[in-house]
């Protein structure tokens, strides 16, 4: 499937503009069209006592957001990009997914606060839960912790380096799938499979070499996979938590994307995010693409 149109919603933070000019770079690989969708909350508009409507702040703020929008079409347009504009009232969750389903968009993006915390808390895991499509949870500047210290980084050319984390299902085997979409603009993939703490308890020494040997041999698979189309790829056996353990080899690896399948658990696994790829939402400094 290629990337051909995407849904960008934005509150017009800091460097709104310039995650989205990164993410142009997309041209290379389809990208047609990006659709550009402010929400109002409908708290800011209502006053709560009788239900009334703020309809003279509600233009206000529609007609501010659309004249930053048309600033931003300027210079996509420019780009030889096709530019759909939304400002909308209304239940932030379900617009965005409403508006992704409508224009039938190819990716979703969404944005992550500078901050130690997810973008607007749990509304990222609450999209990537219910979301349909591909969600990339981007922001171009972040602030995060690691090892005790406050760290910044900078995320450009995302898609040049992109750790794929894989646990062999075929939840996982989708996402590596749509990796491929992204073929020139990638460098090389690393793979990597986390093998849980407690994995080897109770096993005999010839049970735990067997258990590292399939492993190693699924990542080889895995990885001729993406040799076969050209790809320079590395793979990785590690033990312990998994989002750990993928955080870390993404930083020693010097990663610029981590990529996940989204897996759920039980009678609700459509509307439930797995605990990988939930930990990694809430405390990755790198952006990630989560695939459905």
């Amino acid at each position: 499937m290629a990337i051909k149109k995407i849904l960008y919603p934005t509150k017009f933070r800091e460097l709104a503009y310039n995650s989205l000019l990164e993410l142009t770079e997309l041209r290379k690989v389809g990208l047609e069209e990006v659709v550009l969708l402010h929400l109002i909350p409908r708290e800011e508009v209502a006053y709560v006592p009788f239900g009334g409507y703020l309809k003279e702040k509600a233009l206000e703020l529609k007609e501010s957001a659309l004249l930053k929008f048309q600033e931003w079409a300027k210079e996509l347009q420019r780009l030889n990009l096709k530019v759909k504009i939304y400002v909308e009232v209304g239940e932030i969750l379900y617009k965005i997914l409403e508006i992704a389903d409508k224009e039938k968009v190819d990716l979703l993006v969404i944005g992550k606060k500078k901050t130690l915390y997810p973008w607007e808390g749990d509304l990222s895991i609450k999209i990537v839960e219910r979301s349909k499509i591909p969600v990339l949870v981007y922001r171009r500047l972040v602030v995060t912790e690691i090892e005790g210290e406050l760290v910044q980084r900078e995320n450009v050319q995302i898609f040049k380096k992109p750790l794929l984390a894989t646990d062999f299902s075929e939840i996982a085997q989708r996402a590596g799938h749509f990796l491929t979409n992204f073929s020139s603009l990638i460098e090389d993939i690393c793979i990597v499979n986390v093998i849980k703490s407690g994995s080897f308890k109770d096993l005999s020494e010839e049970e735990i070499s067997a258990l590292e040997r399939k492993r190693k041999e699924e990542l080889i698979k895995e990885a001729t996979f993406f040799e076969k189309q050209g790809f320079l790829c590395h793979t990785y056996l590690r033990v312990g938590e998994p989002s750990y353990e993928i955080l870390e080899l993404a930083r020693e690896k010097e990663r610029s994307l981590l990529v996940i399948g989204k897996s759920g658990k039980g009678l609700l696994e459509k509307f439930v995010v797995g605990s990988v790829s939930k930990a990694l939402i809430k405390v990755s400094e790198f952006p990630l693409l989560i695939v459905p």
